[in-house]
């Protein structure tokens, strides 16, 4: 085996992560840059599936976001103020002398 026929099977999404082909495990063991190469995308498809793993949520952390989330909705107050900055209109922005609001003059 050399490093592109390594390459071609770590490419293959079908391939068991657990090295059993006898070719590969040599040439993992023989070439560094593909162990390493080889160590990277193990982890990072551990990583990858670590990530999309349904995680158990502390018991009564979702009624605590729910009811956080009711009392900012329905609360007076707005949890998210915007500033005077942005609350005022931008003042229109004069092209060529003229503002772009209203019709140049003939």
């Amino acid at each position: 085996m050399n490093c592109n026929d390594f390459f071609i099977w770590l490419q293959n999404p079908s391939k068991n992560k657990q090295v059993q082909n006898p070719g590969i495990l040599a040439h993992i063991q023989e070439c560094d840059v593909c162990r390493q190469l080889y160590d990277m995308d193990t982890c990072l498809e551990a990583c990858i599936q670590q990530a999309f793993t349904l995680q158990k949520m502390p018991p009564g952390l979702a009624k605590k976001i729910n009811q956080h989330i009711d009392a900012a909705f329905f609360s007076k107050t707005n949890p998210f103020p915007r500033t005077t900055a942005v609350d005022k209109p931008a003042a229109p922005i004069p092209v060529n002398g003229q503002s772009r609001n209203r019709p140049a003059k003939k």
